[in-house]
């Protein structure tokens, strides 16, 4: 016998082993080639009734339209509709958000006012700047109070935008 054996009658670790091919690397270019084609043909056929498949799903699609009532064609309509609203008024929002903190809405996330307002402030605590000032709003014809007082919000406004410019 060639094999060693071990207590048990099991082949011991070393051994030859009989019944598997051991691994023998291509020593020519033709022949890794060939290698290497026959493994292209072989995953080409998993995948050559693709077209076929894709013909058959095509015409599933078109059947299950041409079977769906207006009522149903109707509230599919509606609910797209209703996707895009929601899409829509979340866009808004984030603008909305986006323009009292001063960020660009597209580095905003969230559904509701509330997150998109924590994602505005967590990304002003990122960039190390506090949230800009909200903008005062008067009435018509209302004048401000105490018009000589030099501090106040507009003042730390317009400094903030010439501190921002001499930053950047």
């Amino acid at each position: 016998m060639g094999e060693q054996q071990g207590a048990e009658g099991a082949p011991e670790a070393g051994g030859d082993k009989s019944g598997e091919k051991s691994f023998q690397p291509p020593a020519t270019q033709e022949e890794l080639d060939r290698i290497i084609g026959e493994r292209l043909s072989r995953e080409r056929g998993k995948f050559a009734d693709y077209d076929d498949l894709k013909a058959k799903a095509a015409k599933l699609a078109q059947l299950e339209d041409a079977g769906k009532s207006e009522a149903q064609k109707a509230a599919d309509a509606l609910a797209a509709a209703q996707q895009r609203v929601k899409e829509l008024e979340g866009s808004q929002l984030a603008s909305t958000v986006a323009a009292e903190k001063g960020v660009p809405a597209s580095l905003i996330s969230g559904s509701t006012k509330e997150e998109l307002e924590r994602s505005a402030d967590e990304l002003l605590a990122w960039r190390g700047e506090k949230a800009a000032p909200k903008p005062v709003v008067r009435k018509v014809g209302e004048s401000p109070t105490n018009t000589n007082d030099k501090s106040g919000p507009m003042r730390d406004f317009v400094r903030g935008l010439f501190n921002r410019e001499e930053t950047e």
